[in-house]
């Protein structure tokens, strides 16, 4: 009977360890922040002068638990309605993560000064304004969804074909950090960026004569 407890508390703590070890990604938390481009104690050019611009960041919170737990891959795909002053603009982004350990981190992306100004109510980007889907997949497995606002709408508002045709569909405009003036910054607090690429295809039934107005990595 000793040695059988014996067994049965063996397999309990390999049983304890297998499930410390299991991979668990919870979302904490959606901030958004208005902040200001870094300033470089050089020029590009014999013009330019110093300025700080206001760009605008979505910040997603994670956690990844398990003892010892490394991730091979973690993607997050952002999927943004804005209600703007040109009326509603479609963004997204996929942005992959190589070997996420365990413990807590952020992924961010940003929209750029101009944008704002051109498409943000009097120059300004209001999260009142915002409608935001976040998919987190683990080696392409998706793991979580996080709606913001809270309520889950019932129309899948983030699908280019569920859009009306009077919808901007921006597929470059939401930058990954790499893609700013933040890249160099506070590098080992960010995990390592593998790879990103727009979240939305461009929509099927846009004519050739239209495309550049509804689907344009550029200006409209």
């Amino acid at each position: 009977m000793r040695y059988m407890n014996r067994i049965l508390l063996v397999l309990c703590i390999l049983s304890g360890q297998a499930l410390a070890k299991e991979p668990i990604l919870d979302i904490e938390d959606l901030d958004f922040d208005k902040i200001r481009s870094p300033i470089f104690p050089t020029e590009s050019h014999r013009y330019a002068y110093e300025t700080r611009e206001d760009w605008f960041q979505f910040s997603l919170e994670y956690d990844v638990g398990g003892q010892g737990v490394w991730l091979n891959r973690v993607e997050v795909e952002w999927h943004v309605m804005l209600d703007s002053s040109q009326g509603s603009v479609l963004l997204g982004k996929k942005i992959r993560y190589a070997d996420v350990p365990e413990g807590t981190h952020y992924a961010v992306v940003y929209l750029r000064p101009n944008f704002i100004k051109r498409y943000g109510k009097q120059e300004e980007i209001d999260k009142r304004d915002l409608r935001v889907l976040i998919i987190v997949r683990i080696d392409g497995k998706e793991v979580q969804r996080h709606h913001y606002p809270s309520r889950i709408s019932e129309s899948e508002w983030w699908s280019v074909n569920n859009t009306s045709t009077s919808t901007i569909i921006k597929r470059d405009e939401l930058l990954a950090r790499t893609e700013t003036p933040f890249a160099p910054l506070d590098w080992d607090f960010y995990q390592y960026i593998e790879s990103y690429a727009p979240s939305h295809p461009p929509r099927k039934s846009t004519p050739k004569n239209q495309e550049k107005k509804h689907d344009d990595s550029g200006e409209n």
